[in-house]
């Protein structure tokens, strides 16, 4: 359990429940609350070799005035730039204090989605950096998180920023030998370069570290919800009953033995002592529904009710028949 966020700087009540929606609660969940993507920060291009559909930086200085105007419910603010290699119209909506940043002959990097107006390309939105605040991020990758209305990637990335500063060394939990094994990077830097790589090959380390701590522990949460059921007694006792047998020497082809092999697992889990647990896992084709077909048909032979969810609107045609010859038999 981690901290309450309001003893992150500039969280209030609003920033706070707007977390909430993210399903961010404290200071541990905004740890893991990692990117869905990553912006890479190249060097800036000239305005010449711009091309449509490309996110690009450029460095050029503002060569106009700055305009606000109204349609639609929203300002929009237009300017335009240039460097040695030609001139370029810049776009933004609702950001009227630009007019304030922007003045004429100010110098700046503006990074932003290149599109086609008419016939000419003008750069939509960009941010726009100081020469030094873009050289300390050039050609790193900056985190995209995932946003709900009225909070920006920048408020995001500015408290996980807050939090890595302060945050306490964590104790490693996996053992040296497994993650020498595995070539695993310690915990403690793949938490802090997942939100902040420094390059690629920092990306995939980090990511590959808490991918592997992730599976793990869900590995370790079955096999614990497996050992607590198995100790957790069946009161709906189910008895095995031939019906099964006579629907799989009914069936048009015969069950591979991998087939054969799960369902006597499933009936004799079903038929024993303790609850069962149990996931059938495998390709389309490989034969789940018949298993679970079966498994239906032994609970219903034993006085219970079963239910099959299918994500296909019609059940394979074998299923059909199999379930059709067992209505039939019981009426």
């Amino acid at each position: 359990m981690g901290d309450s966020l309001r003893t992150l700087k500039g969280v209030g009540d609003k920033t706070e429940k707007l977390f909430f929606k993210l399903g961010i609660y404290d200071t541990d969940d905004l740890l893991h609350y990692y990117p869905r993507n990553y912006d890479a920060f190249e060097a800036p291009v000239d305005i010449a070799d711009l091309e449509e559909g490309t996110v690009k930086a450029v460095s050029a200085a503002v060569c106009s005035g700055v305009y606000v105007t109204s349609a639609k419910g929203r300002q929009i603010i237009t300017a335009s730039i240039n460097d040695s290699s030609g001139k370029l119209s810049v776009i933004w909506f609702n950001m009227p204090y630009l007019r304030t940043v922007l003045k004429r002959d100010s110098q700046f990097v503006f990074r932003g989605r290149i599109v086609r107006k008419q016939s000419h390309l003008e750069m939509e939105h960009p941010e726009v950096f100081t020469p030094a605040a873009y050289g300390e991020i050039l050609h790193s990758l900056q985190p995209v998180y995932g946003l709900t209305g009225g909070l920006s990637n920048k408020t995001v990335t500015k408290m996980i920023h807050q939090l890595l500063k302060n945050l306490p060394m964590y104790s490693e939990f996996l053992p040296e030998e497994i993650r020498e094994r595995y070539q695993l990077a310690d915990i403690n830097y793949a938490l802090r370069t997942i939100h902040f790589p420094g390059n690629m090959e920092e990306l995939l380390l980090s990511r590959k570290r808490l991918v592997f701590d992730e599976f793990l522990l869900f590995i370790l949460s079955v096999q614990m919800l497996k050992e607590k059921s198995e100790e957790t007694p069946n009161y709906f006792p189910i008895n095995k009953t031939w019906t099964t047998e006579q629907i799989i020497e009914n069936l048009p082809y015969s069950l591979t033995g991998a087939q054969l092999n799960t369902w006597h697992e499933i009936e004799r889990d079903m038929s024993g002592q303790a609850l069962m647990s149990r996931l059938v896992q495998g390709d389309v084709g490989s034969g789940k529904t018949i298993i679970a077909f079966l498994a239906m048909i032994l609970a219903c032979e034993n006085g219970y009710q079963a239910a099959l969810m299918h994500r296909q609107k019609y059940l394979p045609d074998n299923i059909t028949m199999a379930f059709s010859d067992y209505r039939r038999n019981k009426d």
